[in-house]
């Protein structure tokens, strides 16, 4: 009886060690999921404030900016013509470009053959080119009239569009994406060369990207009647006739002077571009539209990067500095 009671007695232990073992392996299991799961939430968390400082940093860089650009640049302002500010902190870096909305191709003002040079400039075939320039101002015009390579309400029908053309000028540069022809593609290439604010037909020069120097260089040989169906490339060789003070140029890849947000170069050989033309210098600055697209990036030390791009205009108001007609989150192009 003894021997049988033992016998049950360490089998009941044996059961009762593996309930423990399979609790603690429980326990166990649901520790390293917890873990996992907190690890992730800090993790998350980081992130969050790390993008929250990026954005933070990016947003500041623009008010900054804002109020620079209030001062002639001759004052130590902001220049307009692309050139990269960089401004260093503690924990990141914020480097912002400047463009004078007066140095762009205005949607509403510029004549077909200047938009057709654009299209061209920027790698579109000429045939294609002249269809699209022609969309652009049968778009905008109020007649129902139809260009001879555009298109107005019945081509926009056939194109399988529920709208037609607007028949009224262009309010912002994102209508532009509504013109028959125009592809996602073609307005990201397209959209940072263009403006609503130029209020001229010719963009100002001095403070213009490569790509419009580039279409005005080849409108002016069309004018004369030589080289009409010039390729972009082409033409680009051209432009370097034309003054060139200006830095980056959005939808490319060019890069140019440098400077921080004082308004100082940090490369002397870079900023010596602009002694040639110092004597006429005060009307290059500024195109005297008072508009800027101001697009600051900024990276974090924890690589974090950032991009903040608005339009400032100084035209807005009478009680405040500026007014910003656009605020919206950009694309990375300079970390």
């Amino acid at each position: 009886m003894t021997r049988k009671w033992l016998a049950q007695a360490d089998r009941q232990r044996g059961i009762a060690l593996l309930m423990v073992l399979g609790a603690l392996m429980i326990l166990s299991f649901l520790a390293i999921v917890y873990a996992s799961n907190v690890r992730t939430e800090v993790l998350l968390s980081r992130n969050l404030v790390d993008n929250a400082e990026a954005e933070a940093l990016a947003d500041g860089a623009i008010y900054k900016a804002a109020a620079r650009l209030a001062i002639d640049p001759r004052d130590g302002g902001l220049y307009g013509d692309g050139r990269i500010y960089v401004w260093h902190s503690d924990n990141a870096e914020i480097r912002l470009t400047i463009r004078d909305e007066g140095g762009k191709v205005d949607l509403n003002q510029a004549p077909a053959i200047l938009l057709r040079e654009l299209f061209i400039a920027i790698g579109e075939e000429p045939g294609h080119s002249d269809e699209l320039a022609d969309e652009i101002v049968d778009f905008r015009d109020e007649d129902d009239d139809k260009s001879p390579h555009g298109a107005e309400a019945p081509e926009y029908r056939k194109a399988g569009l529920a709208w037609g053309p607007k028949n009224r000028s262009f309010e912002m540069v994102e209508e532009l994406a509504y013109v028959v022809g125009v592809t996602p593609d073609l307005y990201r290439r397209i959209a940072p060369l263009v403006s609503v604010y130029g209020q001229q037909e010719n963009p100002h020069i001095p403070t213009a990207p490569l790509e419009v120097r580039t279409a005005v260089a080849a409108v002016a040989v069309d004018s004369h009647g030589r080289n009409a169906n010039a390729t972009g490339s082409e033409l680009s060789q051209r432009s370097s006739q034309l003054p060139n003070r200006s830095g980056l140029s959005f939808g490319g890849s060019r890069f140019g002077r440098r400077g921080d947000l004082g308004g100082e170069p940090l490369d002397a050989a870079d900023s010596s571009a602009d002694d040639d033309s110092a004597a006429n210098a005060n009307s290059e600055d500024r195109s005297g539209v008072p508009v800027f697209t101001v697009h600051a990036e900024s990276r974090t030390n924890s690589g974090t990067v950032f991009v903040r791009e608005a339009i400032v205009d100084f035209s807005a108001s009478t009680d405040q500095p500026f007014a910003i007609q656009a605020w919206r989150q950009g694309v990375r192009v300079m970390f």
